[in-house]
């Protein structure tokens, strides 16, 4: 079985997509006989569109990068300003991009299946299968449902193009595929959801209380966002959040791990609050497993998800958690850690964040179904059935 593994998403600044497909492509290798390439479509602006947006500066554009284990050719496609407005206006599907596509897909040919993760790799998967006839499955991670396809009538017409063309789709929670049937209702898909890697479990209690020290947090409840702080995850509710809980317990300490062009306003809020806040960034792996051991509840009030990384990583750790009832937060927190996002979400947020930092022995267990070996066995045996005829 010889399969390319297609996504498109910043290299530079890895986030959840990024980890999802990545840790695929692990698992995915340990299979007999299974070949794996990795690729990352990546877009760059041509001459003329730096020229009109200032910028003018040339991207370094490397033909692969190594992580962790696994070698990502890079495959380089210029935007258009004229493109973008025949998308807008006139609804094509990029028809100038589309021609340095073809010049890509050669390289495929040989390939027995396509796996695509985010529109655009899903967009790029598409040319490949109509030029060369390979299968090729889209898996859909959370924003590429819930906000791109619904940001134009153009964007909704390809996402609908590229569900429907699929051989096959998969859905990382229950609810993105009850939404994704908005656009179209597709009758070959599975709901599979993304793991967490094994580098992420609870260390031992010495290891905690050596990284405790280290911060200078030995006696001390740390409360955490993790993410992106974008209006999606509805970052600008966690000041309101965190002083309530500061009121109630003034020996807490508050995380928010993760970046964004709402970072600035978060620091405001929480200045003009005067609580004890600490930015962190973006920070990589392993520090991510450290900062989980000593974080001692996750609060996670998204207005969308499709299924949270961060929460699977964090309960690995052995982490508390809480958030809003939307998109796949649910299917991974038990019902009573959900709250919907009324008028009383904060105060229910901040109810149940005291009961769980009081009773340190109720822990959230992370369900089998989260294992990345039981993910990938399904996985597989659909690319076989894909290979074999199939879902055509």
């Amino acid at each position: 079985m010889n399969i390319a593994i297609v996504v498109s998403t910043n290299f530079n600044d890895k986030g959840g997509l990024f980890y999802a497909v990545h840790d695929r492509i692990k698992y995915l290798r340990q299979k007999e006989n299974v070949k794996v390439d990795a690729f990352n479509v990546q877009a760059y602006p041509c001459f003329f569109r730096r020229i009109i947006s200032l910028s003018g500066k040339k991207i370094l554009r490397k033909g692969q990068y190594y992580y962790d284990g696994v070698n990502y050719k890079l495959i380089w496609v210029p935007t258009f300003l004229l493109d973008s407005l025949l998308h807008k206006i006139l609804r094509l599907n990029y028809p100038f991009r589309k021609i340095f596509i073809k010049k890509a897909i050669v390289n495929f040919k040989n390939y027995d299946l396509i796996s695509a993760h985010s529109t655009f790799a899903a967009y790029f998967a598409k040319q490949i299968a109509d030029r060369y006839k390979i299968p090729f499955t889209a898996t859909w991670h959370g924003s590429d449902i819930n906000v791109a396809a619904f940001s134009s009538v153009s964007d909704f017409n390809l996402t609908k193009k590229i569900i429907k063309s699929a051989n096959y789709n998969f859905f990382v929670s229950k609810v993105l595929y009850e939404k994704s049937k908005d656009i179209y209702p597709s009758k070959r898909y599975s709901v599979i959801y993304n793991g967490v890697d094994e580098t992420f479990k609870k260390l031992p209690d010495r290891d905690v209380a050596q990284i405790k020290n280290e911060l200078k947090i030995t006696d001390k409840q740390v409360i955490a966002f993790v993410g992106n702080l974008v209006p999606v995850k509805n970052v600008l509710i966690l000041p309101d959040i965190f002083e309530k809980l500061f009121i109630l317990n003034n020996n807490l300490v508050f995380w928010i791990v993760g970046d964004g062009y709402l970072r600035n306003d978060l620091i405001k809020l929480c200045n003009n609050k005067k609580i004890p806040v600490k930015f962190w960034g973006r920070c990589d792996r392993n520090l991510m497993e450290k900062l989980y051991n000593v974080i001692d509840l996750i609060i996670l009030p998204s207005k969308n998800e499709g299924l949270s990384l961060v929460l699977l990583e964090a309960i690995a750790c052995g982490v508390n958690a809480v958030g809003s009832d939307r998109g796949g937060i649910p299917e991974v927190l038990n019902k009573e850690n959900v709250f919907p996002l009324d008028d009383d979400f904060v105060n229910k947020i901040v109810q149940r964040s005291n009961q769980l930092l009081s009773v340190k022995s109720e822990r959230i267990e992370l369900n089998s179904i989260f294992k990345w070996n039981s993910i990938i066995d399904k996985e597989y045996k659909i690319f076989k059935e894909i290979i074999n005829g199939n879902f055509q």
